[in-house]
């Protein structure tokens, strides 16, 4: 049996149906009982009637963050593997197959799957990890010169089939819900972005292989509920992106990424020629103020 755990907030509700049929489906192919755990994690909710998968519904409708949203459902899942899937993602119908066998190859492993966007174009960001904005620009460059395969160059050899990579990104991950549980898995000082960046660092620090399972396509579309909430994704982002630093990084390194994110805040601003999108940018600096020169701060907990 695989548990499936979605976390919903303000989710589209097209393509929440779309997710969910290609659970239906590669359930179905792959011959394994699927279960949705769904978690209402606030905004409109959609319609949970005639789903065509055995489901269960968990949380308040309180936004609590997508890290302590998925440990909560782990707490809840009785189910011997966990597949996490975002709500505006989609499922090849092989994919659970694809995943359920390199479980078999690496039952200790963090398994990622190829996300690409509903044009077929992949996600340049899923396998990476960077602190710095020109790192994350020349990561890009490299993986799209060598036409999706600069990854494995950087971050490992493959594994029959399989790719090590450098992040498994929390959109598509699938792993033995126990090997979850003992990583955590979500560190719940991030609110939203970067908890999966976290998760691989400390994974790949204790010896747990992350992978990118050859054949697993999962269709990505751009989130509905991200555009309406522009603001609250900004801040997320950039507080999650210092966190993740200051967490792993020295605190020297950690205060070079808040200046270099504060000069790209500032020259990404003043290029934007859309006002909201500009105000909800600027909405970083907030963030950068309120870190300062510390190392840590206290969790990130919007009202929205």
């Amino acid at each position: 049996m695989v548990d499936v755990v979605v976390v919903l907030f303000d989710s589209d509700e097209r393509l929440f149906r779309r997710c969910v049929d290609s659970v239906a489906r590669a359930g179905a192919r792959a011959d394994v009982p699927v279960r949705l755990v769904l978690v209402d994690n606030g905004g409109r909710l959609p319609s949970l009637a005639d789903l065509g998968v055995p489901h269960v519904l968990l949380g308040s409708g309180a936004n609590v963050g997508f890290g302590r949203a998925v440990n909560g459902a782990l707490e809840q899942s009785a189910a011997p593997w966990t597949l996490l899937l975002n709500p505006d993602a989609a499922l090849h119908v092989d994919g659970l197959s694809a995943f359920l066998a390199a479980a078999e190859r690496r039952p200790a492993a963090l398994l990622a799957g190829s996300m690409v966007g509903d044009d077929g174009v992949p996600d340049p960001d899923d396998v990476i990890d960077w602190d710095f904005c020109t790192e994350r620009f020349l990561k890009r460059l490299r993986r799209r010169r060598s036409g999706g395969r600069g990854v494995p160059s950087m971050s490992g050899r493959p594994h029959g089939g399989d790719v090590v990579v450098e992040k498994v990104t929390g959109g598509a991950l699938f792993a033995a819900t126990s090997v979850l549980r003992d990583l955590g898995p979500f560190d719940e000082r991030f609110f939203l972005y970067c908890e999966d960046a976290d998760l691989s660092r400390r994974a790949a620090r204790s010896g747990v292989p992350l992978l990118r399972v050859a054949g697993c396509r999962v269709a990505h579309a751009g989130s509905a509920s991200a555009r309406s909430h522009a603001l609250l994704v900004e801040v997320a982002r950039a507080d999650a992106a210092v966190r993740l630093t200051a967490y792993h990084r020295p605190l020297g390194i950690s205060l070079l990424q808040r200046v270099e994110l504060a000069l790209a805040t500032l020259v990404g601003a003043a290029v934007e020629k859309d006002a909201a999108r500009r105000r909800a940018r600027l909405g970083r600096l907030s963030v950068l103020r309120r870190w300062g020169l510390r190392r840590d701060l206290e969790p990130l907990r919007p009202a929205a």
